[in-house]
């Protein structure tokens, strides 16, 4: 109808069902986060240095942090927005025991958070555009914000993950 609200649809992946087409399904699938064992569940980019992000493990066991990876995909000192100017990484360390919650920040931060873990300023200089990634074996297992396109998504925002989603 002419009179119907547009709509626009990001971040689709189709996979092949089986009932015929040529297309094959991703061999790798994007994991949920009730599939993984460890995954973003908050961001908040703030004024200045206050960065902040949080990991949550939602299983029976405690994770070796070591495992994993966090990085971000930097927009910011691109001659071309469109294209990162590199990816900034750190491993993690430490143990994070069952249905419990890490939360990293930028070491210049004004927000005092208890037990909040400083990280490497790299990682944690993120400003809105700059992908965040989560690598466990060099397997990326969670990401915030869309790593192709540099597209805004998060200023001066905290980003909880929606309590629909386990």
């Amino acid at each position: 109808s002419t009179s119907a609200s547009t709509w626009e649809v990001k971040n689709v992946k189709i996979v092949a069902n089986g009932n015929g087409g040529t297309v094959d399904p991703d061999p790798d699938p994007e994991p949920t986060p009730s599939e993984s064992d460890l995954f973003i569940s908050e961001y908040a980019e703030g004024a200045s240095f206050n960065k902040y992000l949080e990991l949550y493990n939602p299983t029976d066991e405690t994770i070796d942090l070591s495992n994993y990876t966090l990085a971000m995909k930097n927009y910011s000192g691109s001659s071309d927005y469109l294209k990162p100017s590199g990816e900034k990484k750190i491993v993690l360390s430490g143990s994070l025991a069952p249905k419990t919650t890490i939360v990293y920040k930028h070491s210049k931060a004004a927000l005092e958070v208890p037990s909040a873990v400083e990280l490497s300023d790299d990682v944690m200089n993120f400003n809105g555009n700059d992908p965040i990634l989560l690598y466990k074996n060099d397997v990326i297992i969670d990401r915030l914000g869309d790593e192709t396109t540099g597209e805004v998504f998060g200023v001066d925002v905290t980003l909880r993950r929606k309590t629909s989603v386990p």
